[in-house]
């Protein structure tokens, strides 16, 4: 095997961090009745225009297919997290909105995650901090 460039150093520590963090919020995360790929639907709805994006959007944000998103959309519509919007004319265009139940638990899951990162990321000083905000920028 070749000599690792730093480039690929990163992407192999970036993988293993994203990682560490999800094995640290999965179990925190299910008091809340959401998962990991269920809060980040909830928070991207939250923090779209209008509180809704189109199932196609969310797919590409979460970077998974349409057919997988709505697998995941059907059970967060059943308990209300996020209502679905068929427009008449493209029923593939139809658009998925958060519900306020979904506000309250993106709100308790954010509360949550915020408590945990900040605790698993305690070591790092504010400038890593900055410095990694600054490269990878706000995920919006």
């Amino acid at each position: 095997m070749s000599k690792k460039t730093t480039a690929f150093k990163l992407f192999l520590q970036l993988s293993s961090m994203h990682t560490f963090f999800l094995k640290n919020i999965s179990e925190p995360l299910a008091e809340h009745g959401i998962g990991y790929t269920e809060f980040l639907i909830l928070y991207y709805l939250k923090n779209a225009q209008a509180e809704s994006k189109r199932r196609i959007d969310l797919a590409d944000h979460l970077g998974i297919s349409v057919s997988a998103i709505t697998k995941l959309l059907m059970p967060m519509q059943k308990i209300g997290l996020v209502q679905k919007e068929i427009n008449p004319v493209k029923v593939r265009t139809s658009v998925v909105t958060i519900t306020k139940a979904g506000k309250k638990a993106c709100a308790d899951a954010a509360v949550t995650i915020e408590s945990i990162t900040s605790e698993l990321t305690r070591s790092l000083c504010p400038e890593q901090l900055n410095a990694y905000e600054r490269l990878f920028g706000d995920p919006g």
